[in-house]
C-alpha cells in the first residue's frame, strides 16, 4: 500500500470520526481521499439547522479540526505540513474568545486565551484519538479499499 495513501486516509478517518463523535446536531456528510485539482481528500460535515454556532459547537470544531494531524501522528508515525489546518484552529480558537470573553481584551490577551484553549483541545483530541485509534484504523482501511464513503456508510462500519 503507498504510504502517502495510508496517510492521507488516516489524517481524514481521525477527522471523520472524531468529528462525527463530537458535532453533536452536525451530521457526518462524507468523507473522501480522492484527490481533486485542490485537495488530497475531503472530510465533509452539515451544518446545524439554525446556523448559530455556540462556544461547545467551537471547541469541538477546534478538537474535530485537530484530529487528523494527531491519528498521522498516533498511527502512521508521520505528519504533514498543512497550514491550513493550523490557520482553521486559530481562527476558531479567535472566534470562541471573542464569543466567550465578557471583557474587553488587549490583543495580546486574546492571543493568550486562543493558546490557552487550542493546548487543552490538542490535549482532549490526543485523548480521543487513543481511546478511539482502532476504529480510526477501521475507518482507514475502508477509505483505502473505496476511496469515498458517506457518512451513512460511515455509521454502518462504525456500528
Amino acid at each position: 500500500m503507498n504510504p502517502e495513501t495510508r496517510r492521507i486516509a488516516t489524517f481524514h478517518a481521525g477527522i471523520a470520526l472524531i468529528g462525527a463523535q463530537l458535532l453533536g446536531s452536525k451530521r457526518l456528510a462524507n468523507v473522501s481521499i480522492v484527490k481533486s485539482e485542490h485537495t488530497l481528500g475531503c472530510t465533509q460535515f452539515n451544518g446545524d439547522d439554525d446556523g448559530i454556532e455556540t462556544a461547545a459547537d467551537l471547541r469541538h470544531q477546534i478538537v474535530a479540526a485537530m484530529a487528523g494531524h494527531i491519528a498521522q501522528s498516533r498511527i502512521s508515525g508521520v505528519v504533514s505540513p498543512d497550514t491550513s489546518t493550523i490557520d482553521r484552529v486559530w481562527s476558531l480558537a479567535m472566534k470562541y474568545v471573542s464569543l466567550t470573553g465578557s471583557d474587553p481584551m488587549s490583543d495580546r490577551r486574546r492571543r493568550d486565551a486562543a493558546a490557552t484553549l487550542v493546548d487543552d483541545c490538542r490535549r482532549e483530541c490526543e485523548q480521543l484519538v487513543g481511546e478511539k485509534r482502532d476504529l480510526i484504523v477501521k475507518l482507514r482501511d475502508a477509505l483505502i479499499a473505496s476511496g469515498s464513503l458517506s457518512g451513512t456508510e460511515v455509521a454502518a462500519l462504525l456500528a
